[in-house]
Order: C-alpha cells, then structure tokens, then sequence
C-alpha cells in the first residue's frame, strides 16, 4: 500500500466520518426522543464498518511503515485518524439495531443485557489464562498460527460490538424504562467516574504509567468542568423558566467538554473490552459513552420545558451560543499565544535596528506561550499512536500546533534563547561565546570515510565572463559497517555552489534547489531509514556543510559539486586543497567588479594588495547589563564604566553608553549621563547580542568612519546571550571590530567571538591594540574599509538593494555577487525580512545558486521529493523564524470543506424531494 493509497483511505474515512458523526448525534437524539427509526442501514454499515476496519489494520499491517512522519496528518497516525473517523459508524449503526430490538418491547428485563455486557470480557478473560500456558508449545511446534489469528481478530472485532450493543440497549432501556433506577445510577456516572478517570490517567491513584495514558488531562480547568458537568445535570428541575434557561445554557456550555471526551474516546471503544479484562477499572473508558447519553438526555428535557416559554430560535440561539464558549476560549487563548510568540519572534530574529524605540514584549504572556510551545510542539508517539501520548491532549495539541505554530516547531534553542532574553532564565542558550558545531551539523567527517580520488573540469560560465568547475570527488567506507560522511566546506570569497550530484545504485542524481530547513529536516528524516540521500547547506559560520549517507561497508561513491567563480580560485575540502585556473573578469583583477544592478561590488585580493593601510579612531560603546539578574547592581557598573572612561581619557564624543537587557536604549555619553542611564528598568535578561549589531551598525551607518570598540560590562558577563557567532554580520565590517569585558576587577579583557571563532576565548589586555584597515578605493575619499585577509572582499554601494528584482535563469558569477549582497543587506537590517529571504529564495531557485537561506540535496525517489516539497511549501507559507522539526503537514483543508459542501448538498436535496413527495400525496 502506498503513501497515497493511506491518505486517500483516510480522506474516505473522513468523509464518512463526518456523515455518520452527524447521523450519530441525530440517533442519539432519536433514542431521547423515542423516534422510530429505519434499521435497514444497520447492518450493511456495521457489516462494512467490521470488514473496513479488520482488512484495514490487518491487512496492511506489514506493508505500512507507520513510523514514517512523512504519511502522518496532524501529528495523528493513518490507522488511528481512520478508527476515530469510521467509529461514528459503528455508533450510529449501533443506534439503529438498538432500536430495531427494543422498540414496542414490553416488560424489558436488563439482567440480560447486564448479563451479556459482563459475560463478553468475562469469556475473552477466562479465554486468555486458560490459552497463556499453551503460546509457548504452540511457537515452539513452529504451527503456522495464521488461521487462529485472523479467527481471533474476527472475534474481537464482533465480540467488541456485541459487547456495546448490549451496553447501549441497557443504558437506553434504563433511561426509558426505568428511570428511578437511572436516576440513583447517573449520580457515580456524572461525578466519580469522570474525576477518577481523569485522576487515573494523569497518574493519580496509582494510574497508568507515563507512555501509556490516553493524553494529557492534568490541566485543573479539565477538573474544574468534569465537577460543573456534573453538578449541572444532577439539579432539579426547577419550575422557574428564567432559572431553568440559564441552567441548560450552562448545560450547552459544558457540553462542549463531553463532546470532546466522546469523540476522544471513540476510537477506543473496539478496546473496551481489552482494557475491562487488563485493568480492574478499565470501565472508566466508557465513562464517556454514557455521559454523553446522560448529558443529550438532560438537554432534551430542558428543551420540552422551555418550548413553552421561549421561542424556538430563541433556544437555538442560546444553545449555539453555549456550545461555543469554550472552543472560542480555547480558540482566543491560542490565538493569544501565536501573537505572543510572533512579537518575540520578530523582534528577536527579524529586528529593525533603524527604529529609535524598542518593541515591549508582554513578558508574563510570553512565558506562559513559552511553556505551552514546549508541551505542545513536538509529535511524541505512544504505545497506541502519536494521539495517545502522556504529554499531549488530544486534539487540542495539534490544533495548537496548528495555529500557533504552524504544524512547524520552535527548536531548544530558540525556547532557551526566548527564555534568556525576555525572562532571564533558561539553560545553555545565554552565553557570550559559541560551542563547536558537532558532526550532525557539518564538522569534519570520521577518518573512516574520507576522499579517496578528486577531478576537476572547468568550462565558461553562461555570460562567457567568469567560470565554472565541477569538482568530482570518489569517497571511501574503510569500515565494514555503515557510515556517514560529513565535512565542512569553506568557499574562498566570490565563489558560490551552483550545482550538486550523487550517483544512487549507479544512476546520476542532481540535487534539487530547496529550502534550507526543509532541505536538512528531509535528510534527517531519510538518513533514519538509511535511504540514500546527499546534501549541502550554510552553516552560521559561513562555512558549508557537506553531507552524504549511507556508506557500506568498503563501499565507494560518487558525488561531486559545481561552483561558479571569477578567475583562480582555491578550495580546502577534508585536508584537501583544490586549486581551480579559470579567467577573470574582462576588467582582470586589477579593478573591483562592479555589479549589474550597480549596487554592490567585489574588490579582488590583487585589487587590496595595493591599496593603503589606515589606522581609525577609535569610538567606545560601552553595553551595560540592566537585566534582572543586576537589580541592585547597575549602580556599580555606571561607577566601574565612568571610572574605565576617565583613566583612559576617553572623551564624551568619543563614546556612547547601552543599557541593554530586552531592549536596547543607547544613549551619548555627555556629562550627566549616569542619571540619564540609571532610569532604565533592570528585568529580563541581558540581550548582547542586540545591543552589539545596533552598535556596529550605528557605527557603520553614522558616516564618522571610525574604529567600533565594544566593551560588555557585567557581573554576570556568562549569562549574556549572544545568538551566532556574528560570521555572517561582520562581513560588513572591515574585520578589526573589538569586543572586550569589563570585569569586576577592572580589568579589560578581549574576546575573539566577533572574528567568526567557533570558541570564543579572551585575554587580559592594558592597552587595546591598534589593526590597521584598507581604504577602498583610496585614503582621501574612502567608501568602505576592508580587511587586510588576503581575500576578495564584497562592498555594499548601496545599503537599499533591490529585493523586487527578478534575475536571469543561469548560475552565472554576476547572479551569485548580487544575492550575496542581498543576503549582507539583510544581515544588516533584518527588519521585512519575509519579504526579503523570499526574495532571495526566488531568486536563488531560478538562477541555481546556493545561499544560507538554501540546500542542495538529492533524495533517493519521488515520494521523498514530494515531501521535501511539501515541508518546504509550509515553511514559506509561515511568515515566521520558525524550525521545521518533526510536525507534519496539516490536511489540505479544501478537501475537508468540498466533503462538507458536498454532504450538506446531499441533504438538502433529499429533504426537498420528500417534501414534494408529501405534497403530491397531498393533492
């Protein structure tokens, strides 16, 4: 059965499902109301309903990898979304014979149908302790037990129904026939049963153990209804119609709760019989079941009271408007939470470094939306199904992930950074330097999978200006085991990926242009089930990440990469250095390269070889930590910084002071400035990271041409949160950027995360050093100042690019140096970023140029494909800095609505041909 085979069996499933839930709520209505109803579809609905179920899960369970994300709608998996959708049909066939044996029945005894409810799980019981001792002798005999188990699937499933059947006839004849009796029994039914279900899945009372409970139920507002549930339909009827109103609207209200249960416990009712014979009180799993008939009775007498006072509509409204408190709850609270997480979000990873006043983020609601991201973001499969998980609810968790996230996630890291910066707690993520990148993220791969042979082979570009090269590489298993070869690749400056291959069971496969988090989500997924895809992506420290699996044992494979570059370059890959001759630009390399558009230029190391070196003033931005953590304490910082300023004669405009923690507030250090600073409020935590960029772009953007000297002055210098390691953000920047501490000591002490090291490191300085710049073009009249590398440098011309422009179909060295300096502008000032990554995207797609904000990956066939292209469709549709994780993609919602369209057609239709019907009787 194939992935599509699923879904369209799901959507079958869904279809009927909704029919039948429908005709399921109207039965039940039917049953109150001691309406005659057809039976004649009974049969055939429970006879499909028992054939579908029993070929569905049996049948294909062997040809079904259920634990293949890529197949699972809404976090939910196919078997489960399909029982929780075909169960109305049972329900309501179930309804049908009920009243098919029952109706104009005299002198009913329900001992029978006690006796039949009670002697099912008794038998299936008795039959299992009598059978155990028999399972070991009949495996070791090596019989083929096939036919015993597909007769005992049989009789389960037939047993199940007989089972509810006898249950339902019982409950209904109660509520009909013996009402005293109902009456004393619905008392435990709407309050005990209910509170210690509840306390028995959370745990409570000795409960089932975590990984097989059926949600997450712990929250008090769960109790806090089964109570009012319960209370609402033990009150009397009273006789005064205003009093008796607002009692059922509260009756609709908490109805929407016993929906909810009803339908969660639906496609569990085939198992009531296994958990009555596994837990003393497995029962409990039909609670739901029979409060629902309780509850739609109790709302059906209020409505035979107040017809006499109220109006039809009148009651209608009352109900619509009851049943909707709490999903519009529900709904509000989590829309609350999406605009929470969006402000942070924003604000965080898309700022606007322009604006003159910072953003207030609620911090209270944040933290509330913080935690409920972490108990509802990720899929966590139980031993029944991804819907059955001790830390998720039902439903609700993938209608949160849904709307709030976007059936995306939020990664550890960001919640820790969240937490860092607006609250001021959180694990690893405040820190002020950068770990190494472990291997799952590119780092050098194992010595026992390396590059056994490289060829090269360089051709003119496109334009016929520049070059391109493929680099075509043979890579060795030296093991007998299967492995994974990862490397980190760092391009030389004005050289870009354009192309990538890898040869699968001797077949040629190009990578595939994609999103970089849908791109890398894919390769985790497939390297999971050791299919065989290959990759390459940015990693934050602008190297490339250089990823392929799997390699048998001794295996060699094939795979090589394209890059488009301007005259000789030089590539170090695996501890190999790989020269590539090619022509320059028909300006050669002794003049920058200006490009098409006019806004950027590429300055070649020839070109800063021969330009002057020139030594900046200096301009001190000294950062402060106004967080939480230094409520107290800010005084002493100001001290420690005026102290700092006036032994080093640094001058008033020689300088500006930051108080940072959130938000940002710079101020010029003018005299009096430490009364101005010590306004500022010291809560959450201490954001560097913010403050740093807004310091080096004020810098860069003030036109005083000066060298940025930033200096953190903290107690608690490691809480600070820094978010990369600025590889990306210094490129704009001549390369002599300083960072230093100011301790408690006073000492300075200069850090080197601001130079792209994995590991930052510092040291105790008295004076800090001089580092000489190039002046491009020249000293007199400067545009920018360069790095004295070696390497080519990227100059911005002009620091608005054009994010409208739409580039020509070909990877050609003008395409990579115009999105190179469209991915710098938006480093620089992130804020529209949506608007400018897509445009990168687009751009990057159709030229086939690489950048950080995309992947080359191959995958191994066309299913795999379309999901790459699917998780990539949901990651662009979310206007977010949000991860693709492991939720998967929602259903298309057109399907839903035609389905619903369609049955309300249906049902409009034969209600107009019976009318007719009845007139022409008529006449």
């Amino acid at each position: 059965m194939t992935p599509e085979n699923v879904n369209a069996w799901v959507l079958f499933g869904a279809a009927l499902g909704i029919l039948c839930l429908g005709a399921t709520f109207y039965g039940t209505f039917a049953l109150i109301k001691k309406k005659a109803m057809s039976s004649v579809a009974g049969f055939p609905l429970l006879a499909g309903y028992i054939a579908f179920l029993y070929v569905f899960l049996w049948q294909s369970r062997e040809v079904i990898p259920w634990s293949i994300p890529d197949w699972m709608l809404f976090g939910i998996q196919p078997e489960i979304y399909m029982a929780t959708f075909l169960m109305p049909a049972l329900s309501y066939g179930l309804i049908l014979l009920v009243f098919r044996y029952t109706s104009g029945k005299n002198g009913y005894t329900a001992w029978k149908d006690l006796v039949g409810a009670v002697a099912i799980p008794t038998v299936w019981y008795l039959t299992i302790i009598v059978l155990v001792p028999f399972i070991n002798q009949i495996i070791k005999m090596d019989i083929d037990t096939e036919f015993l188990t597909h007769s005992a699937a049989i009789l389960f499933v037939t047993s199940s129904v007989l089972f509810l059947f006898f249950l339902i006839r019982l409950i209904y004849m109660l509520l009909i026939k013996r009402p005293k009796i109902w009456h004393i029994l619905r008392i435990p039914i709407v309050t005990a049963l209910p509170l210690l279900g509840l306390l028995l899945n959370n745990g409570g009372l000795g409960g089932l153990s975590p990984g097989y409970s059926f949600g997450d139920f712990s929250h008090p507002v769960f109790y806090i209804l089964a109570v009012l549930t319960g209370g609402l339909l033990l009150l009397p009827p009273f006789k005064n119609k205003t009093v008796r109103l607002a009692i059922f609207f509260g009756k609709c209200l908490t109805f929407a709760y016993t929906c909810y249960f009803f339908i969660v416990f639906l496609p569990y009712l085939p198992l009531s019989i296994a958990a009555c014979i596994a837990a003393g009180l497995g029962f409990l799993m039909l609670t739901p079941l029979i409060l629902m008939f309780i509850h739609v009775r109790s709302l059906w007498d209020d409505i035979l009271l107040l017809r006499g006072g109220f109006k039809k509509y009148q009651l209608a409204l009352v109900f619509i408007l009851g049943i909707a408190v709490l999903p519009a709850s529900v709904a509000i609270s989590f829309n609350n939470d999406r605009l929470d997480l969006n402000g942070a979000l924003q604000y965080v990873y898309e700022p606007d470094y322009t604006k003159s006043s910072e953003t207030t983020i609620n911090t209270s609601a944040l933290k509330r939306t913080l935690e409920n991201i972490k108990i509802n973001r990720d899929t966590n499969n139980g031993r029944l199904g991804s819907i059955i998980s001790d830390k998720q609810t039902p439903y609700l968790t993938s209608f949160y992930r849904w709307m709030v996230l976007d059936n995306l996630t939020l990664s550890d890291k960001k919640i820790r950074e969240l937490e860092n910066i607006f609250l001021g707690q959180g694990g690893q993520g405040g820190r002020f330097t950068v770990p190494a990148q472990n291997i799952s993220e590119g780092e050098t791969a194992p010595r026992d999978v390396k590059i056994k042979t490289i060829k090269t082979e360089t051709i003119l570009s496109e334009d016929g200006k520049t070059n391109k090269s493929w680099i075509h590489f043979e890579i060795e298993n030296s093991q007998a085991f299967q492995l994974e070869y990862a490397t980190n690749i760092t391009l030389p400056s004005g050289c870009w990926i354009s192309n990538y291959y890898l040869d699968i069971e001797g077949v040629r496969k190009h990578g595939i242009l994609a999103d970089k988090r849908a791109a890398v989500w894919v390769y985790n997924q497939i390297v999971t089930w050791r299919r065989d895809p290959g990759i390459l992506y940015y990693l934050e420290d602008g190297s490339i990440a250089f990823k392929v699996f799997p390699f048998g044992g001794n295996e060699v494979r094939k795979t090589g990469i394209e890059v488009v570059h301007n005259g000789d370059v030089t590539l170090h890959i695996d501890g190999n250095e790989i020269v590539l001759h090619g022509q320059s630009s028909p300006t050669g390399s002794s003049a920058a390269v200006i490009s098409s558009d006019g806004k950027s230029a590429f300055v070649p190391a020839d070109v800063k070889n021969k330009l002057s070196k020139v030594n900046r003033k200096p301009h001190y931005f000294f950062i402060l930590d106004f967080s939480g953590r230094e409520a107290g304490g800010t005084a002493d910082l100001i001290k420690k910084t005026a102290d700092f300023m006036e032994q080093r004669g640094i001058k008033p405009d020689e300088a500006t002071i930051t108080a940072a923690n959130a938000e940002v507030r710079q101020i010029a250090a003018n005299p009096g400035w430490e009364n101005e600073i010590n306004d500022s409020p010291a809560l959450g935590g201490f954001f560097l990271d913010r403050a740093v960029r807004k310091a080096l772009l004020t810098n860069e953007t003030s036109g005083l041409q000066k060298r940025p000297i930033i200096i953190a002055v903290s107690h608690n210098i490691d809480k600070a949160v820094m978010l990369d390691d600025f590889s990306g953000f210094k490129k704009a920047f001549p390369g002599d950027a300083a960072y230093y501490k100011l301790q408690k000591d006073g000492m300075l002490y200069e850090c080197t995360v601001l130079q792209g090291t994995k590991e930052g490191s510092e040291a105790a300085i008295d004076v800090i050093p001089q580092k000489a710049v190039l002046a491009w073009p020249d000293e007199k009249s400067p545009k920018a100042f360069l790095p004295d590398n070696g390497q080519g440098s990227l100059v911005l011309l002009d620091s608005v690019q054009n994010y409208d422009i739409s580039m020509p179909d070909s990877a050609t060295w003008d395409n990579g140096l115009m999105l190179a300096a469209m991915n710098l502008s938006m480093d620089l000032n992130p804020s529209g970023h949506y608007r400018k990554s897509m445009s990168i995207l687009k751009n990057s797609f159709k030229s086939g140029i690489m950048m950080p904000q995309t992947s080359y990956i191959v995958v191994e066939n066309e299913a795999q494909e379309k999901a790459l292209l699917e998780k990539q469709r949901q990651l662009l549709a979310s206007q977010k800095s949000l991860d693709a994780g492991s939720a998967e993609a929602r259903m298309s919602e057109p399907s839903t609505i035609y389905i619903l369209l369609a049955a309300a057609a249906f049902y409009l239709l034969k209600r107009r041909k019976q009318k007719l019907r009845l007139n022409c009787k008529l006449l």
